[in-house]
This record gives structure tokens, C-alpha cells and sequence, in this order.
């Protein structure tokens, strides 16, 4: 029997938040947690949980939290980082996957591909 994969969303719009854990909760064989902490709390439980899946929405990524990425992906290499954001811009998309993120998504065109991320990482799991 295969492992569940662990999903972790961080995101701080209520709205998107439930939308995307209705998304991945639909894939079979997924466990679903969805924080809105801040974000030395959001790291101290990912780092604690090792989810296999973060999505993490860019509007928290400041400074100190693309610190913790950098930080959570270092203690995790093999977790897949998805970073949602409202800004799409080609600089924040290069600060982020240098930070660490595996994905960085523009929320409003992209979230479908979160489902085809997530739904590769439980074939691989």
C-alpha cells in the first residue's frame, strides 16, 4: 500500500485557500493540511511534518519567509515546492525558485496545474 502524499497550503486568502484544498483533496490517496500562520510558525510545522507537497502563496513570501524556504527546502530537498502568486513578474519568479520553490504558478491562469503537480508526486510517491 502506497503512502498517503502530505499536501501542506499556506495561504492567506480564505477564498483560495478553500478552493485549493477542495482542488487537492480530490486526488486520491492525499492528505490535505491547510495553515494560515504566520510564517515562523507555518516552517516550524513544515519542517516538523516533512510534507512531500507545499503550496505556498507568494503574498506571505517576504524576505524573512523566502528565508525559510530556502531554509525548509535545505532540510527537505526532496519536497516540491508550488509558489502561487498575483504578481507574475519574471524577477520574483527567479527570486523564488532560487529560494527554492520546484514551481511558481500565477494564480489567476495556473491553479489547474496544481491539481497535474500534485496528481505526478502521487504517481512518484
Amino acid at each position: 500500500m502506497r503512502k498517503k502524499l502530505e499536501i501542506v497550503i499556506v495561504e492567506n486568502s480564505s477564498s483560495l485557500e478553500n478552493r485549493l484544498v477542495s482542488m487537492v483533496s480530490s486526488i486520491d490517496n492525499t492528505n490535505v493540511t491547510s495553515l494560515n500562520m504566520e510564517s515562523q510558525n507555518c516552517c516550524e510545522f513544515i519542517n516538523g511534518h516533512k510534507p512531500d507537497v507545499l503550496i505556498l502563496g507568494v503574498n506571505i513570501a517576504t524576505k524573512e519567509c523566502l528565508n525559510q524556504l530556502r531554509k525548509t527546502k535545505s532540510s527537505n530537498p526532496t519536497i516540491q515546492i508550488i509558489v502561487l502568486s498575483d504578481n507574475p513578474y519574471e524577477q520574483l519568479k527567479k527570486v523564488c525558485i532560487q529560494a527554492g520553490a520546484d514551481y511558481f504558478l500565477d494564480k489567476s491562469s495556473n491553479l489547474e496545474k496544481v491539481i497535474e503537480i500534485c496528481s505526478l508526486e502521487n504517481i512518484d510517491s
